[in-house]
């Protein structure tokens, strides 16, 4: 399933984003959408969509991939994430 290979790079993905924001403060927010954004950017760098199709695979992908982005953010950024 492509959400699955997704969700594999999240820990990464929230690593990252920690690392980008770090000392910056009320960032949380600022972390979830460069996590959200960049799973977007790899999933269709992963799958090569280039035919249009992207937006409609990605409406599905993102059913099961964001609420766990919302999950993983919420327990590695510490403060609530809305």
């Amino acid at each position: 399933m492509i959400a699955i290979r997704i969700i594999a790079e999240l820990p990464g993905l929230i690593t990252t984003a920690e690392k980008a924001f770090d000392g910056v403060p009320d960032s949380n927010a600022d972390k979830k959408l460069m996590v959200t954004e960049t799973a977007k950017t790899l999933f269709g760098i992963m799958f090569g969509i280039s035919t249009g199709d992207q937006a409609e695979l990605w409406k599905k992908a993102d059913v099961v991939v964001s609420p766990l982005i919302d999950l993983f953010c919420r327990f590695m950024f510490k403060d609530e994430v809305k």
